[in-house]
């Protein structure tokens, strides 16, 4: 809820807060509780992804390419006869990568 700086009974404050009680109650115009308004915001974001690590042989240059569609790539380790990844993502890309990857190796 915005522009709660117009607000100056304490008792409507906890009124609204009380009818709804998972907002967040800022002023735009003076900057009040932004920072709690962005962290909801992440928080919120946060929560439909996943994050998955992911080994791969260098011999796999296909898997390891579709591994980093569509994802934040966190890290990229290269090792001596490996790489491994470590991806986010959203649950439904997540899930797609894991299908894909799973048929992939099947069919080999």
């Amino acid at each position: 809820m915005n522009k709660i700086d117009q607000i100056s009974q304490k008792n409507k404050i906890n009124n609204l807060k009380n009818k709804f009680p998972k907002s967040i109650f800022i002023s735009a115009l003076n900057q009040l509780r932004i920072d709690q308004l962005s962290s909801k915001i992440i928080e919120v974001m946060d929560d439909n992804l996943e994050e998955l690590n992911l080994t791969f042989s260098y011999n796999e240059p296909k898997e390891i390419a579709i591994a980093q569609e569509g994802v934040s790539v966190l890290e990229r380790n290269y090792n001596n006869d490996h790489v491994e990844l470590k991806v986010k993502g959203t649950r439904k890309k997540i899930g797609q990568l894991l299908t894909l990857l799973d048929k992939k190796k099947t069919s080999n």
